[in-house]
């Protein structure tokens, strides 16, 4: 999933929102800002719990079943029935809407940035929304096959910039987010190479976690070590 890569395109959204709400201090934004992840993650550990249940004691019922909205579809009609099928879509109505404007708002404001205002905010959203529309009807097995490449790359960057950004103060004077970066993204790049066009990196089997999927996690933290102890020079700390 994108969950990961939407927070932090969310994330601008909702500091905006809290600001104008009144949180305009550092430690009240962060408070506010804490409350309501601390809510959220605690609604998607039942969510997704929910689902990783579902999919564990069902996988021998529905054998022959491989797409997900599909497989979902047949377990809650068996379960609830009709009534339980229009209670699904019009959550997962409800989900997908939320998560289309606040990604739509985030891209479109994004790109007005980067083209100086030249293309306006407006015509982004509508090209945003009519790209998204096309790529959407492609079926979500075929929308995860070209996605899952493509975060299998950002994840573990993105999850090392995660953790940094709790120690931002104390990493700035240091290489330790970029080098733990460089190094997971060096990794994943071989890794999927393999997963996806077959190539063989038979040192990707000596990593540790591989078969789960995290044998960037020991040389990240390898190279986040080596990054930590190479300071950086006055100005460039400053800067960051």
């Amino acid at each position: 999933t994108m969950d990961v890569l939407a927070a932090l395109c969310f994330s601008i959204i909702i500091v905006e929102s809290a600001r104008k709400k009144g949180y305009e201090g550092r430690k009240e934004c962060s408070r506010a800002m804490m409350g309501a992840c601390g809510i959220s993650a605690v609604l998607l550990l039942f969510v997704y719990g929910g689902l990783t249940f579902l999919g564990a004691t069902t996988i021998d019922v529905y054998p022959e079943v491989t797409d997900n909205a599909k497989l979902l579809s047949m377990i809650i009609q068996d379960l609830l029935g009709f009534g339980g099928m229009v209670l699904l879509g019009i959550i997962v109505g409800l989900a997908c809407l939320t998560t289309s404007i606040g990604l739509t708002s985030a891209t479109a404001s994004y790109f007005e940035t980067l083209f100086k205002g030249k293309v306006s905010y407006k015509t982004l959203v509508v090209v945003v929304t009519v790209f998204s529309f096309a790529v959407s009807n492609i079926g979500l097995n075929q929308i995860i096959a070209i996605a899952s490449p493509i975060l299998s790359l950002l994840y573990p960057v993105v999850i090392i910039l995660v953790i940094c950004s709790f120690f931002k103060d104390r990493l700035l004077r240091c290489y330790l987010p970029g080098a733990a970066c460089l190094v997971a993204f060096v990794i994943t790049c071989f890794d999927t190479l393999h997963s996806t066009f077959g190539m063989n990196f038979s040192f990707l089997e000596m990593l540790p976690l591989d078969s789960m999927g995290l044998g960037w996690v020991l040389p990240a933290v390898i190279g986040g070590l080596i990054g930590f102890f190479v300071p950086r020079k006055a100005k460039a700390a400053e800067e960051a």
